[in-house]
């Protein structure tokens, strides 16, 4: 999985940069499709934004932006909005679903 990480006009610390792999690695979990996740980190005046992009193969990709007063409060923001993405598009592909071949006979 390829993780890139940005800043925009801003300089992305050491431990913020190992943070942000390390999110992305616990985002795989929710779905192994998931090719590659872009953090775009930025200040907007005293506030830091996180800008987060998932790229998931056969699906359209996911956007979820964070806000904090510190670069690390905007990530773990951004890492619960892509986590609750992801679950809720897991959640549709199972509802899609038919039943079992096992449950649909023992109706009939």
């Amino acid at each position: 999985m390829r993780v890139q990480i940005t800043g925009r006009h801003v300089d992305v610390p050491a431990g913020i940069h190992k943070r942000a792999e390390e999110v992305a690695a616990r985002l795989k979990r929710y779905d192994p499709r998931l090719s590659a996740v872009d953090f775009v980190f930025a200040e907007d005046g005293r506030e830091m934004t996180v800008e987060g992009l998932l790229h998931i193969d056969r699906a359209e990709p996911l956007v979820a932006n964070g806000r904090g007063e510190r670069f690390r409060a905007a990530l773990d923001d951004v890492a619960d909005k892509l986590a609750r993405q992801l679950r809720r598009a897991r959640e549709k592909a199972v509802e899609r679903k038919g039943p079992k071949l096992s449950e649909a006979l023992t109706e009939e």
